[in-house]
């Protein structure tokens, strides 16, 4: 049986090797080598040839001290010292302008063919001056206007501006109505206005940190400007909320009705004032048109400030660094003596309040910095879409991007009493009794002797 075996297993094993097997190798043609590619000889490369200089042109070398100093010609950037330049004959205003030195400007006269070379030593700017902050006036603080006629309106004189062309020779006066005015401008009032009772006005426009107080919100735009600056990006309604607020703590009656919250509030005038006028209340209201007026002139004949820039802030001078300010657009600015120049405002803003110097009434900011709100109401303009809430109300005294020329008693425009204007804040009046009048000196030495 072992024997049978053993050759069923060697016949298996010989069948098996005797069968193909599918996983053989299979020969591979032999590699053959592809001859390579004939390589041609490749002569350098040749630099371009400079072109020929024109005879009429001229060389110039500009270098500073210290260097990496932007180089202007004629106003155009040409780029950073050490630079050369090679320009045409003629004459030529290099300047040269670094952070932290003063600017250094070079007159240069370059003939055909000439090379001309510039060494300028740049000198270091002096320390700024720290920025002195004046007493700010807070609330409490009230000037008594008396009652008695005043007048409206602005003299012929200052209907326009006497400009003087670009030649230096001839004056022309450009009327005022012929300039670019804000949207919503009005026609000034003329004639004269008639108080009948006198009234406290605020020295000072309403402060952020005064409303914040008081409301309990801070609706503003510029919020980084701080505690001290003035109020904006109020409505009219929000503007007579805080009144009521205001104659609230002081233990004053109310003048307004109001209802809602924040930018949905909205207020009228109390019933028993209807009857017997708006100026009859003795709480803390907004001022009337006529009011505001008469309180912006100080009893001058004149309309505007002679001194604009040490009384008000406006287009020129209401530049800030702080965060949040707002950056106009490329927008012409103008001028005090030539509207038709225009210079770039790169940052603008409110300013803290009494910064600038008083009118005689030692009311501070009239005119700039925030327009002010005023009670009265004035019709819609045609294109408005059935205006209600308040309808359009006066604002007055122009905001820290006016123009100059509309920084004037006479200037008005409307506002919709809704509106939200970065550039609108408000200052409060209340109608009251007189001030006391101080005693002479002899009656004064009199009480004392009684005493």
């Amino acid at each position: 049986m072992e024997m049978d075996v053993r050759k069923l297993l060697i016949c298996c094993a010989v069948w098996a090797l005797s069968v193909p097997c599918g996983c053989q190798r299979t020969q591979q043609p032999p590699m053959t080598r592809r001859k390579a590619p004939e390589m041609r000889r490749q002569e350098p490369p040749t630099r371009p040839r400079r072109p020929a200089l024109d005879p009429k042109a001229a060389r110039v070398h500009i270098n500073s001290q210290p260097s990496d100093a932007l180089v202007y010609i004629d106003g155009k950037p040409r780029g950073v010292t050490p630079a050369k330049f090679v320009l045409r004959a003629g004459k030529y205003r290099m300047t040269v302008v670094k952070r932290g030195f003063k600017k250094e400007d070079v007159f240069v006269t370059l003939k055909p063919g000439a090379m001309s070379v510039q060494w300028l030593q740049l000198k270091e700017k002096a320390a700024p001056r720290p920025v002195v902050r004046k007493k700010i006036y807070r609330e409490g603080k009230e000037v008594w206007v008396r009652a008695g006629t005043y007048p409206l309106g602005a003299p012929k004189s200052e209907d326009g501006l006497w400009l003087t062309d670009k030649d230096g020779k001839k004056k022309r006066f450009v009327p005022i109505t012929s300039m670019p005015q804000p949207k919503g401008t009005l026609p000034p009032l003329k004639g004269n206005a008639t108080l009948k009772r006198g009234f406290w006005i605020a020295k000072t426009e309403t402060t952020q940190g005064d409303f914040v107080a008081l409301m309990g919100y801070a609706p503003f735009y510029f919020r980084a400007c701080g505690a001290h600056c003035p109020v904006e990006r109020v409505h009219w309604h929000e503007a007579l909320a805080y009144a009521n607020a205001l104659s609230k703590k002081h233990g004053l009656p109310t003048c307004f009705v109001c209802s809602g919250r924040k930018a949905k509030r909205r207020c009228h005038l109390n019933t028993k004032y209807k009857e017997t006028g708006y100026t009859n209340c003795k709480g803390y209201r907004l001022p009337t048109e006529h009011e505001w007026e008469i309180a912006a002139r100080a009893g001058a004949a004149s309309a505007r400030y002679a001194h604009p820039r040490k009384m008000s802030w406006y287009r020129q001078n209401a530049v800030v660094s702080y965060k949040g300010c707002y950056r106009p657009s490329k927008e012409a600015t103008f001028r005090w003596d030539d509207p038709e120049q225009s210079f770039a405002v790169r940052c603008a803003g409110v300013q803290l309040v009494a910064q600038k110097q008083p009118n005689k009434w030692d009311l501070y900011d009239m005119y700039g910095n925030v327009e002010e709100w005023c009670w009265d109401r004035v019709p819609a303009p045609k294109d408005a879409p059935n205006p209600s809430a308040g309808g359009f109300r006066i604002v007055k005294g122009g905001y820290f991007y006016s123009v100059h020329y509309t920084l004037r008693a006479t200037y008005r425009r409307r506002l919709h009493a809704t509106t939200r204007f970065l550039g609108a804040g408000f200052r409060l009046v209340r109608s009251g009794e007189a001030p006391a009048s101080k005693p002479t000196t002899q009656k004064a030495k009199a009480t004392k002797k009684g005493q």
